[in-house]
């Protein structure tokens, strides 16, 4: 990134007070990393590529809040802190979803997620029901997030510009879960196989679990859920309500 009013945007999204602790996701050359230093207590910053971790250190050698990390981040094991910190970052846009289920895992320890991605992610992230974006990804997210879109960002705001638009997301960790599941693995497995085949109704898609029709009507009955839907109709709480009568007959 190389436009700095931008950048002093995305972090005032953060609202970053001084005594929080920041981990910064992918610092690249600095310049969220420069905003964050004047406002937190501490920044912990993960980098991969060699050579900007040598500019980084060079740039910032004189930081005292500043704890520059040289590792993968999804091999980066978070330090126990007390209290929650903020995280920021302009994510990869090649491991982006990979970083975002990393940090599911271990959500209780984040107040608060500004993620730069690409534009298509963010919307898959955020998309609702009946929409063509909604998919398993936007239910396991949503699942433990409250997701917003904050701003969009033009290539122009790059050195150098990708080919694609970049949206600046806010992930909130949720206060309380939507509902206790029972069964997390057979909720995932119920969720993926009804967006296996986008086109085809949900009872077709469920025929993985070897439900009968006698079954399917009970599950129909059981849930107010019409099956003859197809998955991106449903909510995530008729998903855990389907995944819930689903586990009383496997």
């Amino acid at each position: 990134m190389n436009n700095e009013l931008i950048a002093e945007e995305i972090v005032s999204f953060a609202d970053i007070k001084k005594n929080e602790t920041v981990l910064e996701i992918g610092p690249g050359k600095g310049i969220l990393t420069s905003i964050l230093l004047k406002r937190a207590n501490k920044v912990i910053a993960v980098e991969i590529d060699d050579t900007l971790v040598k500019y980084l250190k060079k740039r910032f050698s004189k930081a005292q809040n500043l704890s520059l990390i040289h590792e993968d981040f999804l091999k980066f094991k978070l330090p126990n802190l007390t209290g929650k910190i903020k995280v920021i970052g302009n994510l990869p846009y090649n491991i982006g979803v990979r970083i975002i289920k990393f940090m599911t895992n271990h959500k209780d320890g984040f107040s608060k997620i500004i993620f730069m991605l690409q534009k298509e992610v963010a919307e898959r992230l955020a998309a609702s029901p009946g929409i063509k974006e909604y998919g398993s990804l936007s239910i396991f997210t949503q699942l433990h997030y409250d997701l917003e879109i904050l701003m969009h960002i033009s290539p122009e705001s790059f050195s150098p510009p990708p080919k694609v638009f970049s949206t600046l997301v806010k992930m909130q960790p949720k206060k309380e879960a939507l509902r206790q599941l029972d069964n997390p693995e057979l909720f995932q497995k119920v969720v993926k196989s009804a967006f296996s085949h986008r086109r085809k109704k949900l009872k077709n898609n469920l025929r993985c679990f070897s439900i009968g029709q006698n079954d399917l009507k009970v599950i129909s009955q059981e849930t107010g859920i019409d099956l003859d839907m197809r998955g991106e109709m449903l909510s995530i709480e008729e998903f855990i309500s389907l995944t819930q009568s689903i586990n009383k007959i496997t």
